[in-house]
C-alpha cells in the first residue's frame, strides 16, 4: 500500500434503538391499502365507489370541453388523467 493513499477505516455498525408501543387499534369497517379500499366483507361496493368519485369530476371536465377540443387531444386527456384511475390495481 502506498503512503500518500488515505487509509479506509471499517464501517462502524450502528444499530438503531427499537422500541415498540402496545396499543389497542380499533377495527375499522374499512381502509385504504395500497389505494385499494378493502371493507371487512372484503367486497369491492367502497372500492368502486371511491374510483368513481376521483373518476366523474375528470369526465364530466373531459365532456365540457368536447366541444371544442379534437378527438385526438380528448383521447390523450383521458389516458393521461382517466385511464390510470382506472387501470391501477386492476389485477387484483
Amino acid at each position: 500500500m502506498h503512503d500518500s493513499w488515505p487509509r479506509l477505516r471499517p464501517r462502524m455498525h450502528l444499530k438503531p434503538p427499537v422500541t415498540l408501543t402496545y396499543s389497542m387499534e380499533i377495527q375499522q369497517k374499512r381502509f385504504k391499502y395500497l389505494g385499494v379500499v378493502v371493507d371487512e366483507l372484503l367486497s369491492w361496493n367502497n372500492h368502486v365507489s371511491y374510483v368513481a368519485s376521483r373518476v366523474y369530476p375528470k369526465v364530466k371536465l373531459l365532456n365540457r370541453t368536447s366541444s371544442f377540443l379534437s378527438p385526438n387531444i380528448l383521447l390523450k386527456i383521458y389516458k393521461v388523467t382517466i385511464l390510470p384511475i382506472l387501470d391501477y390495481s386492476c389485477t387484483v
